[in-house]
């Protein structure tokens, strides 16, 4: 329970607080006299520098170590991409383009050209980007009937030729253009995709006949048949016919003439499976990137995570890293980075169909892969929590994110060695590591209402946060602030805490509870702990000097070592 705020309180706690071992290790120290005596000079570098500096040495320390940690992981999974830089096309396309050529494409756009011409314009330059080594592309035109411009060939000038040569008139005539490019895939090997364009509703010359259900059932058939069906469409068409006719609303994009060209730049991204951690298009499958990035965000994951709790122990005078750490970072690295990573390419996939280049969708996805990178190290950092660790990752991969989609190729223009994808991955995992251990020591530091700063002595001091969850002192491995110099400490000795606004310490074996004040110390032999509150309502609280004089230590004996 509680006890009063009577002074005589705290030394009755130290005389009931594990009467053998606590009394020999455990006072409360009362305020220094004569502190404010001491000179501006040393007040200055007591009370600001001192502090300044531990604090931007631990920043710098976590940041380099952060980086260290996960370029390290992000070269461990370059063996993920290795087959995407030798033999990147390893499965080939086939893809047809069809093109509604109705009379409505001779109207005049408002930049003076005719919509036929911008169709050409869009489309030449999407046949150009294509990679005709490994896919075949054919075109089609329908309006009150259709006919094959071109077989799929892998032919880029025969396919321009044939882009150049296409001519307004007639209907729309959607089931016979469906009908005719499913014909030309049907000897084709690979991927097999439809990229459609219409400005337009199905209309026929047939009489009694609805166009629009002959195009529906003509578009099941080719989907059935195992070809996927992209669609370009403008304002003036029937958007939802369109995303019945493909299948899915995501593959259908909705564009105004003045803005073909991004538009069959989305439809490519589509066709063409990016993924996030490669500029490059590739065919691999949807399923296999989700993999690839889960398992890479994963080792990336392990290394930062791996010597960050390092630096965390170390910091509180604890072993680097034992046994235990490597097995619980190496376990929540590949939960929280598989995670991570899969949501990652996931989310990328979903807004890289929505705008042209990608970059929008790269630089969410590595915010995503930042976001568990935080929330992971949550659990290694005491009192850290979810939300606080949550930004610090957020801002460090919104950092990596934008460093591998707009500084990198910049900067390789001028390094050839930063030229690539591979340092741009592993240059965006160091950001990432790098900004993640620095934010989490910022936010940390910041957001914390209640914190212990231990002395250890010879100057040396260091700052844990307190929270609902305790902070152990004690001799054993996981005590968060050991007592490892004497091996007559119990494995727990106390447990301090910060809930429903106060600091509280507790003996484990009586469940008795003191209430420590802003300023107050109390010494564990060669530690002391000092228990620091942050300002309320404004105004820092001062520290509150004790009236009671310290007990007189009773060092208990050790008992010589039995011959045996």
């Amino acid at each position: 329970m509680d006890g009063p705020p009577d002074p005589r309180v705290s030394d009755r706690f130290i005389r009931e607080l594990q009467p053998e071992a606590c009394r020999t290790l455990l006072r409360e120290r009362p305020a220094q006299p004569g502190a404010a005596s001491g000179t501006l000079r040393a007040l200055f570098k007591r009370d600001l520098l001192e502090p300044l500096m531990s604090f931007f040495k631990r920043i710098l320390t976590m940041a380099f170590l952060g980086a260290f940690g996960a370029a390290a992981g992000a070269l461990a999974g370059e063996f993920l991409f290795s087959n995407n830089e030798v033999n990147p096309q390893t499965q080939p396309k086939s893809i047809c383009l069809l093109f509604d050529v109705s009379g409505s494409m001779d109207d005049t756009t408002p930049q003076g050209i005719t919509q036929l011409q911008a169709l050409k314009q869009a489309a030449g330059g999407f046949v150009k980007r294509q990679d005709f080594e490994t896919d075949e592309m054919g075109l089609v035109s329908f309006a009150s009937g259709a006919k094959v411009l071109t077989p799929p060939v892998r032919n880029v000038d025969k396919l321009s030729n044939s882009i150049r040569r296409l001519e307004a008139g007639g209907m729309t005539n959607l089931a016979q253009g469906l009908q005719l490019a499913q014909n030309s895939l049907k000897n084709t090997n690979g991927e097999r995709w439809i990229l459609l364009f219409s400005d337009g509703k199905p209309k026929t010359q047939r009489q009694g006949v609805d166009p629009e259900m002959l195009a529906l059932e003509a578009a099941e058939k080719v989907r059935n048949a195992g070809i996927q069906i992209v669609a370009i469409t403008t304002s003036l068409a029937d958007r939802t016919t369109l995303e019945r006719v493909a299948g899915n609303p995501d593959n259908v994009f909705l564009s105004e003439f003045t803005a073909l060209d991004e538009a069959f730049k989305s439809s490519e991204e589509l066709i063409q499976t990016h993924q996030m951690l490669t500029t490059e298009a590739d065919n691999t499958s949807f399923v296999d990137s989700v993999k690839k990035t889960g398992i890479w965000a994963s080792l990336i994951a392990i290394g930062t995570g791996l010597l960050l709790v390092g630096a965390q122990n170390r910091y509180l005078h604890r072993r680097f890293l034992g046994l235990k750490d490597i097995l619980v970072v190496a376990f929540g690295g590949i939960l929280t980075g598989a995670a991570a990573g899969a949501g990652a390419q996931t989310l990328f996939n979903y807004i890289s169909a929505l705008e042209a280049d990608g970059a929008a969708g790269r630089v969410a996805s590595w915010v995503l892969l930042g976001l568990g990178a935080g929330i992971g190290l949550s659990f290694f950092v005491p009192n850290l929590g979810g939300v606080r660790a949550a930004l610090g990752g957020i801002v460090g991969g919104a950092a990596a994110g934008a460093f591998f989609v707009y500084a990198i190729p910049q900067l390789g223009e001028y390094i050839p060695q930063l030229d690539g994808d591979r340092p741009g991955r592993i240059a965006a995992a160091a950001i990432l590591g790098l900004c993640t251990g620095m934010m989490i020591v910022v936010v940390e530091a910041v957001s914390r209402k209640a914190w212990l700063v231990v002395h250890w002595g010879k100057g040396e001091e260091s700052e844990v946060s307190l929270g609902a969850q305790p902070l152990v002192i004690g001799n054993s491995a996981s005590a968060h602030i050991p007592l490892t110099w004497n091996p007559d400490a119990p494995a727990v000795l106390a447990r301090v805490s910060y809930v429903a606004g106060e600091i509280k310490i507790e003996d484990p074996n009586s469940n008795r509870t003191k209430v420590l004040t802003n300023g107050m110390k109390l010494s564990f032999g060669k530690v002391v702990i000092e228990a620091r509150e942050s300002a309320v309502d404004g105004k820092a609280q001062p520290p509150q000097k004790s009236t009671a004089p310290p007990p007189k230590p009773q060092l208990k004996k050790r008992e010589p070592a039995k011959s045996r």
